[in-house]
């Protein structure tokens, strides 16, 4: 069995403040200055992995974390609050268990996982005048699995799927149990890569199918959903002389 155990401290302060010039060009539709904000913040992150090797060419593993994402610059300028600078941190916790097979021909991976979101970060188009505004949005959550399965029919040609299956809804605030907004619940992929001269040409025939889902901003799961859609991909590719094309 082979562990990996990884984890961080971080502490973080934020302070802004701005002036407002109501005739300069462009202030139109703002709201004026915006109070100083200053925040301190203490997080701990952490990710710890586990592999087994149940046979030879097959393996069992597992993964547990917590992750966070700061607000950016740009993303606390143009925040819902229009009075501050104010936007929360994102926390994510999640956990994910699977099994990996492997010969000289063929690999195979599947993974089932669960994540739990807080203060998830987003753009909302219909705020500030049309402009949009960034805001956190209510705690939600992910339950989901993907498996890949990869062959190599000659040395030359390879093939390889990829299916995924993702239920995202709300978990708390009137909006619970709703279906997250742009999460569709299935992605099907498989591609084609043929290798006619190793490095210096590279063939490439891709599909992918993506399943429907809520617009954004379709919080309450009301309105009509974006059709799923069918994308096909060809490609040409390589190096010559240490340059890449495609």
């Amino acid at each position: 069995m082979t562990a990996q155990v990884g984890g961080r401290f971080m502490w973080n302060k934020f302070a802004a403040g701005d002036g407002f010039d109501p005739n300069a060009p462009g202030a139109i539709g703002f709201v004026g200055k915006r109070e100083t904000t200053e925040a301190i913040e203490q997080h701990y992150l952490y990710n710890i992995g586990l592999e087994h090797e149940i046979e030879g060419n097959l393996t069992a593993f597992g993964r547990t974390g917590r992750s966070i994402r700061l607000p950016t610059i740009n993303e606390r300028i143009a925040s819902s609050d229009g009075a501050t600078f104010k936007l929360k941190t994102q926390i994510s916790r999640d956990v994910e268990a699977g099994l990996r097979y492997q010969t000289d021909k063929t690999a195979i991976q599947a993974s089932a996982f669960a994540m739990k979101l807080k203060n998830e970060l987003r753009f909302d188009p219909s705020l500030g005048s049309g402009f949009g505004l960034n805001e956190n949005s209510a705690p939600t959550r992910r339950i989901g699995s993907e498996v890949t399965v990869t062959y190599k029919v000659t040395g030359y040609l390879r093939l390889q799927t990829d299916v995924a299956f993702i239920d995202a809804k709300f978990r708390e605030g009137i909006f619970t149990n709703n279906q997250v907004p742009l999460a569709p619940k299935w992605q099907v992929g498989s591609q084609l890569t043929w290798y006619p001269i190793k490095d210096e040409l590279t063939v490439a025939l891709s599909g992918t199918y993506v399943d429907q889902a809520r617009l954004e901003n379709d919080e309450s799961n009301e309105g009509e959903q974006i059709p799923h859609y069918y994308l096909l991909d060809f490609r040409l590719g390589g190096d010559l002389n240490g340059s890449g094309y495609s």
